[in-house]
């Protein structure tokens, strides 16, 4: 049985997972750049954007690395579901670890991983979820006469 739109769909999350670790991995450059936040600072005007900036800067550099790393190890086992879709080696197993592991990084990274992870999660239900065709079997309806 093809396994194409499981395939598809953890292809598409695995591009989503990585432009969603590159984005952290930027963020967390900027952020915790000492030169760049004391431009940011320069251009800050109220106490409210003052805080949002510190707070940002303790966030990302506390848990952008690990976020980072987090995102990329979804991208990999999101390459593996699909090399095991295309092969159909135990597509439920696969299906059942790209359910969890979009939940999970969907919490973990705070929502970063929301929207790769809906692409997981289709993915992860169509091949739990999928039928098996069967196959037909002709009556053996001899006549003799």
């Amino acid at each position: 049985m093809k396994r194409t739109a499981e395939m598809v769909l953890s292809i598409i999350g695995t591009v989503f997972y990585i432009l969603a670790a590159g984005a952290m991995m930027f963020l967390t450059f900027i952020f915790t750049n000492e030169q760049i936040v004391s431009e940011i600072e320069k251009e800050l005007t109220t106490a409210e954007e003052f805080d949002v900036l510190y707070m940002l800067n303790d966030f990302l550099s506390d848990n952008g690395i690990v976020f980072t790393v987090f995102l990329f190890v979804c991208a990999i086992l999101g390459i593996v579901a699909a090399v095991f879709f295309k092969k159909n080696m135990s597509p439920k197993l696969m299906g059942i670890i790209l359910i969890v592991l979009a939940v999970l990084c969907a919490v973990i990274t705070i929502g970063w991983g929301i929207i790769p992870g809906v692409f997981f999660l289709a993915a992860g239900l169509v091949a739990v979820f999928r039928r098996v065709p069967q196959p037909v079997q002709e009556p053996n309806n001899v006549y003799t006469e």
